[in-house]
């Protein structure tokens, strides 16, 4: 655990100038001493890879060696939230608190996912506070540092305060980001939420139900038959003004969409007409819930849109229909896309095998 918080104290006698030119070479060598450490493919590396040394920081030392945690163990590590990394196929941990002679502290925490896409979910988790540009994400506020790249996910923790220790923490971040030489993609479902009128520290990617309750609350139940095949996101939309909330769910196939669209229905809606939804691949119902608000549902093929709290039955028309035309003209986008890319390698192939090209 680290340790109570502390204020950072310099020996008395030392003007502020030097104390500066101190940081400064601290900073300097928290950042050249990392940046001589060699850099890895996500795909070789394990969470220890990058986790700092002695010579490495300088005047902070490891108070322990790592604790490393695997799947089956992350419940002996988290009091609650284990569940959390469990629905992004965490894989394992690596966590070391670090502590320098005036009694500040920090740990960081290296958690591997079994892909980029379930680092970012586990990092768009929580994204409120300021954004260094570190790793392809990263998030800053009140002493703790996240950021993800590739398959990793990094967290950097200090109950202690000031720009100094900031500035180290993210010297540090930078430098551990810099170590994984690849990136990985964001998942391929964020390119449908829209570019204006979104909050976007409100967009959230998830695969199964208790990580979507953390978002926007449903049911108890698995009303939408969400699962570790699933894929969605939730997103706040305010294109009139007032705020409305968004999932976006993509299943394996059109046969489990609407098996998840009759289950709402049912479950959620109450519908008792749920069974008599035919296997059209285009469904659309909107009702009247509470205080004049208006939630509506959506089948399009293997997605279900979902949009709750709006004002007016014609703004939710509007969001789930608006959705519908993004699915059709990303999916046609990314058809052009692939047909182009073939066209191009057939003729790199053909010249390749050309003898007048030799």
């Amino acid at each position: 655990m680290i340790g109570q918080k502390n204020q950072w104290r310099c020996p008395h006698g030392i003007s502020k100038a030097r104390r500066m030119w101190i940081f400064s070479i601290i900073l300097w060598c928290l950042t050249n001493g990392l940046s001589r450490g060699e850099g890895y493919n996500a795909a070789s590396l394990n969470p220890t890879d990058l986790l700092p040394g002695k010579k490495e920081l300088m005047e902070w030392s490891s108070v322990s060696p790592p604790e490393v945690y695997l799947k089956e163990g992350l419940f002996d590590y988290m009091d609650g939230g284990a569940e959390l990394y469990l629905e992004f196929n965490f894989k394992r941990v690596a966590i070391q608190e670090y502590t320098n002679k005036q009694g500040s502290s920090f740990m960081i925490e290296v958690y591997q996912m079994d892909s980029p896409n379930n680092a970012y979910g586990i990092y768009s988790f929580d994204t409120r506070g300021e954004h260094p540009v570190i790793g392809q994400g990263a998030t800053y506020s009140s002493g703790l540092l996240k950021f993800w790249k590739d398959r990793f996910f990094c967290r950097i923790l200090s109950l202690d305060q000031g720009e100094n220790l900031k500035s180290i923490i993210f010297a540090i971040g930078e430098k551990i980001a810099a170590r994984i030489l690849t990136e990985g993609a964001r998942p391929h479902i964020l390119t449908y939420v829209p570019r204006e009128n979104i909050t976007p520290e409100s967009i959230h990617y998830f695969h199964q139900r208790v990580t979507l309750n953390n978002f926007y609350y449903l049911s108890d139940k698995n009303v939408l038959n969400l699962n570790e095949k699933t894929e969605g996101v939730f997103f706040e939309y305010k294109p009139g003004g007032k705020i409305a909330k968004v999932i976006l769910i993509r299943y394996p196939r059109t046969e489990d969409s609407l098996a998840a669209f009759k289950k709402f229905l049912n479950l959620y809606l109450q519908d008792k007409d749920f069974n008599n939804v035919g296997s059209n691949e285009e469904k659309e119902i909107i009702r009247s819930v509470r205080d004049g608000e208006y939630m509506g549902i959506k089948l399009d093929r293997d997605y279900l849109v979902l949009v709750f709290e709006t004002r007016n039955k014609q703004i939710c028309q509007d969001i789930l229909r608006g959705m519908s035309r993004r699915l059709r003209v990303r999916k046609s986008e990314c058809m052009v896309s692939s047909f182009c890319c073939l066209v191009r390698r057939t003729l790199a192939h053909g010249q390749n095998h050309d003898p007048s090209h030799r």
